[in-house]
């Protein structure tokens, strides 16, 4: 999910695994929310990597479209 950076410049990463809720889906477009506790106060770096779930996939990279957020 992302990586801590402490005074000294040490980045320690923090891989966290969460699944988005379905908050709605308007004009062919859905939106998801995705919560998770801040448990440290810091400097951090986020990247996020959205998989679909599907029981149709065989593997979850099974997709025409990547999209980085």
């Amino acid at each position: 999910m992302g990586n801590k950076i402490d005074r000294s410049g040490d980045i320690e990463n923090i891989a966290l695994k969460y699944e988005l809720e379905p908050v709605s889906f308007a004009d062919e477009t859905a939106t998801y929310r995705c919560s998770f506790p801040l448990k440290h106060a810091g400097v951090y770096d986020y990247a996020f990597r959205i998989h679909p779930k599907n029981h149709g996939l065989a593997h979850r990279m099974d997709f025409p479209l990547v999209k980085w957020v």
